[in-house]
């Protein structure tokens, strides 16, 4: 996966495990005159963070922000053959990452 902020990428983290679930979790967060994108992603055997973790798999930062969505695109490529079974849109960690009990 990578996160494409206006055109840049600056960072690109391995590809999704074939035929396992995994959990991903997208921020965009504005910071004075910047925004930030970041993407978790968690494969099937791992613990997902109670907290917001401060290590992200992948990130960008651009300079000037968008404060506005009109749309966000999630691509999986030509020959990619995964499937997304639930979107959560929030405004915090907790309110998107499953509670563990």
């Amino acid at each position: 996966p990578f996160i494409n902020n206006a055109g840049k990428v600056l960072e690109v983290a391995t590809p999704f495990p074939n035929r396992q679930t995994c959990f991903v979790v997208f921020k965009y967060a504005l910071n004075g005159q910047q925004s930030e994108s970041s993407m978790r992603v968690y494969s099937h055997d791992q613990n997902v963070d109670e907290r917001e973790p401060t290590v992200w798999t992948v990130y960008n930062v651009r300079s000037t922000p968008v404060t506005a969505f009109h749309s966000i695109r999630v691509h999986s490529g030509e020959d990619a053959v995964w499937q997304i079974d639930e979107l959560k849109i929030g405004r915090s960690w907790s309110s998107v990452v499953p509670r563990v009990e």
